[in-house]
């Protein structure tokens, strides 16, 4: 039978992310990821594949942060025991120019037990624009609490793993393709306890009339819109599903003008019924901080 949310299993994870957030050296910090680990950072160069990408470009991070204040003022948590989904706020507490600052940005996790040891095996973090400036949000981000799921939010059935990461596989396929509202809600649930992160502030949604706002808004100057993945990845007990990607969208407004724009994408998903449904939803660009500006477009770049 499979446990929703252990209540030892949620004390562990956790205390684990609680963990990371005040270790002072990236050796220790490694101990908790995968070797298969892949990144999707909140700066430049702002994407790493395996363990030794993530050491490096993380550990030279270490030098500027080591000494801030870490706070998680929000965590939520859905696990089946095997696989778990991280959902967090993280502020940093720093000082610049002497006066104290709030750096805060929005990061969700994917964990997989092996034996007796949770291992990151995704990790997707990146800092909300502010729509009136075009920049980086400045302080604290809005908190909306913990997050209700549903009274049977793992009712399965679980299946095996290769069957399922060819399930997921088709089921990425037709998310990115999806044209319009309604293919695309249909990605989503199967109930109500889900969540949507997105590039720009307010940048959470939750449930599904909130996410179809968000939507219906978000396509209504598209006349059409193609996705091509440059990276894909997946993480699968098939019950549970983690998915990173990279994608590449070319936009063709209703003016007739076109846009291109390159987004980092991952879900956390659910099997409920033999088919697969996103609970959480996170797209984002990487920032550059040195402009506090989004970096939209790195399609011209090697993968």
């Amino acid at each position: 039978m499979t446990t929703f949310n252990h209540r030892i299993t949620v004390t562990e994870l956790s205390n684990i992310e609680n963990w990371i957030q005040v270790v002072d050296n990236i050796d220790d910090l490694m101990l908790n990821v995968s070797r298969q680990i892949v990144m999707a950072d909140m700066m430049l160069p702002a994407w790493y594949v395996g363990w030794e990408s993530v050491y490096d470009n993380v550990g030279q991070q270490y030098a500027t942060t080591v000494g801030n204040q870490h706070k998680l003022p929000e965590m939520n948590i859905f696990t089946d025991d095997n696989l778990a989904a991280i959902l967090m706020t993280i502020e940093l507490n720093q000082k610049k120019d002497g006066k104290p600052i709030v750096f805060a940005f929005r990061q969700l996790d994917i964990f997989r037990k092996r034996g007796r040891h949770w291992l990151a095996t995704q990790a997707h973090c990146y800092v909300p624009v502010d729509p009136e400036t075009g920049e980086r949000a400045p302080g604290a981000l809005p908190l909306r609490g913990p997050i209700e799921w549903s009274d049977d939010p793992l009712p399965g059935p679980a299946t095996q793993e290769k069957e399922a990461e060819e399930e997921l596989r088709a089921w990425f396929r037709s998310r990115i393709a999806a044209q319009d509202i309604e293919s695309l809600m249909a990605h989503f649930g199967p109930g109500d306890d889900v969540v949507l992160y997105t590039p720009y502030l307010p940048g959470e949604h939750r449930g599904l009339a909130e996410i179809r706002t968000h939507f219906v808004k978000a396509f209504a100057d598209i006349a059409s819109m193609k996705a091509e993945a440059t990276d894909y990845h997946v993480t699968t007990d098939g019950l549970m599903a983690g998915i990173i990607a990279r994608l590449n969208l070319h936009l063709t407004m209703n003016d007739g003008s076109e846009k291109k724009l390159s987004v980092r994408h991952s879900n956390a998903l659910r099997r409920v019924n033999g088919k697969w449904h996103a609970m959480i939803e996170m797209r984002s660009f990487p920032t550059d901080l040195a402009t506090g500006k989004p970096v939209t477009w790195l399609g011209d770049q090697p993968a």
